[in-house]
């Protein structure tokens, strides 16, 4: 099973050019925030200049898990108190689950549908069972609750999911109370924070939820990520994730960002309305169809396949040709890769992608005239 990783292969570039316009990742999404996270990460490095190198000379061996320097900044930003002892801080959500997977045991591991690979190859090179969650749980009672495993989700899903309801989560913690729900949040950054399950984790003893700085903040080269886990479920987990593993400066800066609390309200309104342009603009073109559900939340469109409308841009004039990116799941019927495409956000790059798919159906008219 190959990891999300690999699907960055073939993306030559991270960025647009004059006859390209990327949308294999959402480059413009930062700018959208209502902080300008550049300057805040400027003035938190301008500020450890001033203080001698503060927070880069500190070793933190007596905050070895981010606990004491992150903790108050998560109650905040889920207005939860009692969160901060629960918190542990590892290099970024997949380092988070890289180590996670030593939790897993005979009992085996249930997966929601669709998921990023990651958890699911390391699972498998260890050894350990792994089925979807609707073939390995009957809905009786009595096997849910006696199921003594590990329940892998994402929220929000790439596709449209029960679990994107909180109350879905809150009724799978107590209809399994005896398995260890783990709940990767990459995408909530998209969300509003009352989205998140994080706060479940103080009613339940059987969560974890795994949050990071990459979606929305664009933040992914800070290598921060961490883990907001059940009171009873933290010790376990602090067992398998490597101490020190997030650095000081990046928890700094991490600190800064969740301090001021709800940022994206201005992205997600943005996405809503770049989503809709952007299948306006398809429908145009009669490539609609070819759309996969996909979350709303989330800033992305999805496809088996690319659409023809688009893979013909790189020979239509001189209009730019569209980059997209491939995107490996885990699945219930093995892995799975389909086609995203990250709807452009400002203004220019939509006026790009207008340009393109206008220069693409004038010329498929020419040639049918012709």
């Amino acid at each position: 099973m190959s990891l999300a990783i690999e699907t960055y292969r073939d993306v030559q570039t991270l960025g647009d050019g004059p006859a390209l316009l990327n949308l294999s990742w959402t480059l413009d999404e930062r700018d959208w925030l209502s902080l300008d996270l550049n300057a805040l990460v400027a003035d938190c490095l301008s500020m450890e200049l001033d203080q001698d190198l503060a927070w880069t000379r500190r070793y933190l061996v007596k905050d070895p898990y981010g606990s004491d320097s992150l903790g108050n900044a998560v109650e905040h930003y889920f207005a939860t108190a009692g969160l901060a002892e629960q918190i542990t801080c590892a290099a970024g959500v997949n380092g988070l689950l890289h180590a996670l997977a030593a939790m897993a045991d005979e009992n085996g591991v249930a997966m929601a549908d669709a998921v990023y690979p990651d958890y699911a190859h390391w699972l498998q090179r260890r050894g350990i069972v792994v089925c979807a969650l609707h073939d390995a749980l009957p809905q009786r009672e009595e096997a849910l609750s006696a199921f003594e495993g590990i329940v892998h989700l994402e929220r929000p899903a790439l596709f449209p999911a029960a679990w994107d309801d909180a109350q879905a989560v809150r009724a799978l913690c107590a209809r399994m109370p005896r398995a260890t729900i783990l709940i990767d949040e990459s995408n909530a950054n998209y969300c509003a924070p009352a989205f998140s399950a994080a706060p479940l984790t103080r009613e339940f003893d059987n969560l974890l939820v795994l949050r990071g700085l990459s979606k929305a903040y664009g933040m992914g080269s800070l290598r921060l990520g961490y883990c907001v886990s059940s009171a009873a479920l933290t010790a376990r987990v602090r067992r398998h994730v490597p101490a020190l593993s997030a650095s000081s400066l990046s928890l700094m800066i991490g600190r800064e960002i969740l301090t001021r609390g709800d940022i994206s309200a201005p992205l997600r309104k943005r996405i809503a309305e770049a989503k809709a342009e952007t299948r306006a603009l398809l429908a145009a073109c009669g490539a609609d169809t070819e759309l996969l559900p996909c979350g709303d939340a989330l800033p992305y469109l999805l496809f088996s396949e690319p659409p023809s409308v688009l893979a013909e841009t790189a020979s239509v004039g001189a209009a730019p040709r569209i980059l997209f990116k491939r995107h490996a799941l885990w699945t219930v019927r093995g892995p799975r890769e389909i086609h995203r495409c990250s709807v452009p956000l400002h203004t220019a790059r939509m006026a790009r992608l207008r340009e393109c798919l206008t220069a693409t159906d004038a010329g498929e008219a020419s040639a049918k005239s012709g």
